[in-house]
Formats: C-alpha cells, sequence, structure tokens
C-alpha cells in the first residue's frame, strides 16, 4: 500500500462527499485502531470502499473482484490503494493467501460478505469465505452498514458495531460452523441498520 498515495486519495474523497453526499459515522470507536480485524460491509455500490476507508479511522485493506485490475493503470491505482483482486464465486486461493498474511501482519482487511453489490439496501445472504478467513486468523470481525444510496445532497450514515464474538465456535472450519459464523456476522450487520 503507497500510504501517501491513500492519504491524499481519502481527503480527496472526504472533500468530494462532504459536498455531494455529507457522511456521518457513528460508532467510529467499535473500530480497533490496532491489530488484526476485519471489517464487514454492505455493499451497494462502488464508492463503498471509499467511504469506508475515508471514514474509519484504520487503513484497510479491500478485496475487489479481479475484473477491475483488467485495466493496468485502475489495477495500480487500486493496488496503491491496498486493494487485492479476487475472483469471485470461486475458491480464490491466491486472494486466501493475500488475507490471511495480511491479518499475519495485525493489518485491517474489508470485505463485503455478500459477494457482490445490491442496490435494493437489503442485506443479503453473508457467503462463508469472511467466516472462514475470521474462523483460521482469530481477526476481530467488526460488522459495519452503510445506510443511503448516493444520490447528491443526500446525508448518508455509516453505522459501525460491536465485534462479532465468535469464540465459543473454537476456530473450527467445517462447513456448519462457517455457516453459524456468517449467520452471526450477517445478524450483527442487520441490527445496524435496523438499530
Amino acid at each position: 500500500m503507497n500510504t501517501a498515495f491513500y492519504s491524499v486519495c481519502t481527503s480527496l474523497y472526504y472533500v468530494f462527499s462532504q459536498l455531494v453526499h455529507p457522511v456521518k459515522v457513528t460508532g467510529g470507536e467499535n473500530m480497533p485502531l490496532d491489530g488484526k480485524a476485519i471489517l464487514c460491509a454492505n455493499h451497494q455500490s462502488l464508492q463503498d470502499p471509499l467511504v469506508l476507508a475515508t471514514y474509519v479511522k484504520r487503513r484497510m485493506h479491500f478485496m475487489a473482484k479481479k475484473e477491475l485490475f483488467k485495466n493496468k493503470l485502475f489495477g495500480k491505482v487500486l493496488s496503491a490503494l491496498g486493494a487485492f483482486p479476487v475472483a469471485r464465486g470461486q475458491n480464490d486461493l491466491g486472494a486466501i493467501r493475500t488475507a490471511f498474511k495480511l491479518l499475519s501482519e495485525d493489518e485491517a482487511l474489508g470485505i463485503f460478505p455478500e459477494g457482490t453489490r445490491f442496490t435494493d439496501g437489503e442485506m443479503h445472504e453473508a457467503k462463508n469465505g469472511v467466516s472462514m478467513i475470521a474462523l483460521r486468523t482469530g481477526a476481530q470481525v467488526i460488522p459495519a452498514y452503510i445506510i443511503g444510496n448516493y444520490k447528491p445532497f443526500r446525508k448518508m450514515r455509516v453505522v459501525i458495531g460491536k465485534r462479532v464474538d465468535l469464540s465459543d465456535l473454537g476456530g473450527k472450519c467445517d462447513a456448519n460452523t462457517m455457516q453459524i459464523a456468517s449467520e452471526r456476522i450477517r445478524a450483527a450487520m442487520i441490527s445496524l441498520k435496523e438499530g
């Protein structure tokens, strides 16, 4: 990650967003400022990673669909911002290894558990990828919800919740355990929207 470039991009986006669709953050203190962590948020727009990178007080690395990296220039920009490619709908071992490496270095990941964008404002099924990574690494899982639709001059909210407790699952990664973890993460995210 190019930290200077990251700071410039988030600063520029902050100015843009405050002019176009002001963002208010609730629960920012719930995001740990150090140690391995996974921020799990709903996904409705290509702006979601920028909103989280700008308004969460922690530099993050995001999984981004590999198609976004096909354009070499845009791919370089994404990489400089700390993003790395993932093949959606597949067991992308390269992306999983990258996630493990970053978390082993006490970095923070931003992951959208739904696996793709949904524009209906609802929280859809959480895929098991995020729960597998969390269970294997012991990273803290922090739920978040982006409320609003990015329409000009409409306010946006980012709500960040308290850590999702997966400690009783013992780090197991069988299908049943991952499903339980995914459901807990999804429920925690929905509670932020409804709360």
